[in-house]
């Protein structure tokens, strides 16, 4: 099941997998959206594209990393080329 909707100019979809929901570009106070959200295991997951390489993408990616783990919520990072690639 997916439900979609318009979230601060991004489109927010939901799915809904064996159970568990996946949200989509799911978003935390003052920082961007995380790429995708599991709130029942309290999952964050982020694919890194190449700004996440430069030193100011890393630095922005650790104190919002940060910032979500201080809500108890794991942050999971992939590279985008792990993800199109496998």
């Amino acid at each position: 099941m997916v439900q979609r909707h318009a979230f601060g100019g991004v489109m927010e979809a939901e799915y809904q997998i064996d159970g568990i929901i996946i949200k989509k570009h799911n978003k935390y106070r003052d920082y961007n959206t995380v790429d995708f959200y599991c709130p029942s295991e309290k999952l964050a997951v982020e694919l890194d594209g190449a700004e996440h390489y430069t030193p100011e993408g890393s630095d922005y990616d650790e104190e919002r990393d940060k910032y979500i783990n201080s809500l108890s919520i794991n942050v999971l990072r992939y590279e985008n080329g792990d993800i199109y690639n496998n």
